[in-house]
């Protein structure tokens, strides 16, 4: 049965306005969609390791990139989207990856603790997810106080 996220469901019924956390959400999640089949095909067909060092590189380059680019004050909201999105191509490739190497390192008899540790590991960290900015200062403001 597939269990729908509340929060996931609330953030696309936000209305995006310039700048908003959304967009950029969406310009990193679109793309790792449409490439998480080709990731899974080149994990199986070529090395997991090397695939997800390429994609840590591409990770690095593109998050150096964004602090030197704001560091200089010339960093555009266009520009932040396109490198967001080159960096999202590769993003399958590292997720995936971890997650495949599991049954290579851990023993046969403890795969099932393996993937429990996955599994409640993904789901801690959508719990103890940070607020949205953008929902925490529409509280503030709706309430009178200043974030």
């Amino acid at each position: 049965m597939v269990q729908l996220n509340p929060r996931a469901l609330r953030a696309r019924t936000v209305p995006t306005h310039r700048g908003s956390p959304a967009r950029s959400r969406s310009s990193r999640s679109r793309p790792a969609c449409s490439s998480s089949p080709i990731a899974g095909a080149l994990l199986d067909r070529h090395g997991r390791v090397k695939l997800m060092v390429v994609d840590y590189v591409v990770a690095g380059l593109a998050l150096a990139l964004i602090v030197g680019l704001g560091a200089a004050d010339v960093l555009s909201e266009v520009l932040l989207l396109a490198i967001v999105t080159v960096m999202s191509l590769t993003f399958p490739l590292s997720t995936t990856g971890v997650r495949t190497m599991f049954p290579l390192i851990v023993p046969r008899p403890l795969w099932e603790r393996a993937n429990a540790v996955d599994s409640n590991g993904y789901v801690v960290s959508s719990i103890l997810v940070p607020r949205s900015p953008v929902r925490s200062s529409r509280r503030s403001a709706a309430s009178g106080r200043s974030p």
